[in-house]
């Protein structure tokens, strides 16, 4: 599915219109209007904003993230279960994540 094609199935199901989204955005109707049709696309600022506002995150947004999660990156997909442990090393304090590296390096090594 294409971005404007997603963009308008999440505004759709929000049962907001173009110009209520533009607006919440701080941007014109006739922009985001473009934006749904793919003849443009918003500056990465925007895609945040867009986001947040629908609740989902950027890979969904691009069409780089399924809708039951699974990150698609060039073909290759993560498993739910890897896109948790990713997620939950990213929460962790950087000291933890240190450990966590070193216990994975301990675990990869070849006995």
């Amino acid at each position: 599915m294409s971005f404007g094609e997603k963009l308008k199935e999440l505004r759709k199901e929000k049962k907001i219109s173009q110009s209520e989204l533009a607006s919440n955005l701080g941007r014109s109707q006739a922009s985001y209007c473009d934006w749904e049709k793919n003849n443009t696309e918003p500056d990465i600022k925007t895609i945040i904003q867009l986001a947040d506002f629908f609740g989902c995150s950027i890979d969904y947004l691009v069409d780089r993230e399924d809708e039951d999660g699974t990150i698609v990156i060039s073909g290759n997909q993560l498993s739910k279960d890897e896109k948790q442990l990713i997620d939950k090393l990213r929460a962790l304090p950087d000291i933890k994540k240190k450990i966590a590296y070193k216990y994975i390096d301990f675990l990869s090594e070849e006995e």
